[in-house]
């Protein structure tokens, strides 16, 4: 568009020329690849809108490429490798299409590549390989290694497989893997793999019985090498038939079922591989009895405990679990070991009755429950005391006991000097003769009755013993009876006792210091308690009671 000078005056106006349009120019193939194709054009006047690239895919289906105006080039992508294209360009102005210019590309043919090539799997007598390839196709592949003896191998494998496994490898053994790919009879570079194959499977030295039940064994073993496909354990039933126990080649335990209680077994176990069985372990295993518990019975009965028992006819559990309702309606369990069989259950009402369960466990099994009605024992309670004979030295007493049970009874009364006497009479017995007496006498007799600790009475009775008919016999040697601690404090203890028979003129009492040194405190013979002062707190000490008569002493009561 070259510039034109304004007309000369009074000359006619020259014809105005129609604008140029833009024009498309040559069309070059800058580049091709397997995938691609590069494009170049040029435009010689003018300016387009935009451009863009037509071309048909290997299926014959029309593709676009829109290109920017100010592009004079392109690539186009998404190609087929080794194949000719016919590469349209258009250039589009004011709406309009304007073209096309053409050319002809080929892409190239792509180089395969082989990838990474990896071990998937090893065992004593082969190794699993698989490989990538990331580029182009082979025509087929050769996997190569060198047997033990140094000789090449080769395992040929097709072009539509990427995974091989190697066979008749000798366990144990490190290799070298070669994988070449196979193109035009011609081998390309190898990628290498190195590869360990496995050890032949060992069992281990023993075969363990790790827990026995009354129907079952559990067992466990070890694999010091190798690795087993599976394994099998082996034993018979009690009629002498095989049985068999499949178990999975990872695991190393297992638990055998559906045995007889109280029987002895002989357990094989097996290791399999490729076919072959190793082995066997094996192990005795005699399955525990059958739980059979027997009976319940009360031991015992008292106004706030119950004493029970029972009885384990066959097998061993490993504990018990008594269970009761309290007064409050309250469920109380009581958990023992498996070797105790009985238990005193405290804290309970009197006269109440209570319905006691025992179960046996061992394992996750619970047998029972065996079961007992038990009632506690209702209160003893004192009646009356009489006199139901007597002579010129004795009484006899009687009493009852309308409820309960007692402990022991203790018989109290003043002998002719005035002196305290005390007879105890055990807790079954309902009378007793005492004796000793004086003849034509008055005695009132006082009767308790004791119970877990508890004293409770009197009840009393007055009795004469008859008049003496014989001549009065000389008098009788005095008698020293028990000693007794009742009372303490931090420097004293005081002492009772009883003269059963005759009279002392004194007593003294006898003890050691905390130096050992020995210390005397003398009584009058009329008296039948002391208190011995000045000891030390917190001390044992052991007291020595002795009367004296006639210049004689006797004792010690201790």
């Amino acid at each position: 568009r070259g510039h034109h000078p304004a007309p000369p005056p009074g000359a006619a106006p020259a014809a105005t020329e129609p604008p140029m349009g833009p024009r498309l120019g040559e069309l070059t193939v800058t580049g091709v690849t397997p995938h691609s194709v590069g494009l170049a054009w040029t435009v010689p006047e003018g300016q387009f809108d935009s451009f863009m690239v037509q071309y048909e895919d290997s299926d014959g289906q029309l593709q676009v490429v829109p290109v920017a105006a100010d592009q004079r080039e392109a690539t186009v992508p998404g190609l087929e490798p080794a194949r000719g294209y016919r590469m349209l360009v258009y250039g589009l102005h004011g709406g309009q299409r304007l073209g096309p210019l053409s050319v002809g590309a080929v892409t190239v043919k792509t180089e395969p590549r082989l990838g990474e090539l990896t071990v998937t799997d090893v065992t004593p007598s082969s190794v699993g390989l698989s490989w990538t390839v990331p580029a182009g196709e082979f025509d087929s592949f050769v996997v190569q290694y060198k047997d033990r003896d140094g000789q090449p191998r080769v395992v040929p494998v097709a072009a539509d497989q990427r995974a091989v496994t190697v066979p008749g490898l000798e366990p144990n053994r490190k290799y070298r893997f070669l994988l070449f790919g196979i193109q035009e009879g011609k081998r390309r570079s190898p990628v290498s793999v190195e590869a360990k194959t496995a050890p032949k499977p060992r069992l281990g030295a023993e075969l363990q019985v790790t827990s026995v039940t009354p129907d079952s064994v559990g067992l466990a073993w070890t694999v010091p090498e190798g690795q087993f496909d599976s394994f099998v354990v082996q034993y018979k039933d009690r009629e002498g038939r095989p049985q068999v126990l499949p178990v999975e080649g990872s695991l190393r335990e297992a638990r055998v079922w559906g045995l007889d209680a109280a029987r002895r077994y002989k357990l094989l176990l097996y290791g399999l591989h490729q076919g072959r069985r190793v082995g066997p372990l094996s192990a005795f295993a005699v399955t525990e009895s059958e739980l059979q518990l027997g009976e319940l019975t009360v031991a015992e009965a008292t106004p706030h405990t119950l004493h029970l028992s029972w009885t384990v006819t066959e097998g061993e559990p490993d504990s018990f679990e008594v269970q009761y309702t309290d007064q409050d309606g309250q469920l109380q369990v009581v958990s023992l070991g498996g070797d105790q069989n009985d238990i005193t259950l405290s804290g309970l009402e009197p006269n109440h009755s209570y319905l006691v369960k025992v179960y046996a466990v061992r394992g996750p099994q619970r047998l029972g429950p065996i079961q007992v009605q038990a009632l506690t024992a209702v209160k003893p309670l004192l009646g009356e005391l009489t006199v139901t004979g007597s002579s010129p030295d004795s009484l006899s007493l009687s009493w009852t006991v309308p409820q309960g049970q007692f402990d022991h009874f203790l018989v109290q009364y003043k002998n002719g000097d005035g002196q305290p006497k005390a007879v105890r009479v055990p807790g079954h017995k309902d009378g007793v003769t005492i004796s000793g007496l004086e003849p034509d006498h008055k005695y009132k007799m006082h009767l308790y009755g004791f119970h877990d600790g508890q004293r409770q009475g009197p009840a009393s009775a007055t009795g004469v013993t008859e008049p003496s008919t014989e001549a009065p016999e000389p008098p009788e040697e005095p008698l020293l009876g028990e000693l007794t601690v009742t009372g303490s404090s931090p420097d004293s203890l005081s002492l009772s006792w009883t003269v059963p028979r005759g009279h002392f003129d004194a007593f003294t009492v006898q003890y050691k210091d905390r130096d050992g040194r020995p210390q005397v405190v003398r009584v009058g013979g009329e008296e039948s308690e002391v208190t011995v002062r000045g000891l030390e707190p917190g001390r044992k000490y052991k007291m020595h009671l002795y009367g004296l008569h006639g210049g004689r002493r006797v004792g010690p009561a201790s």
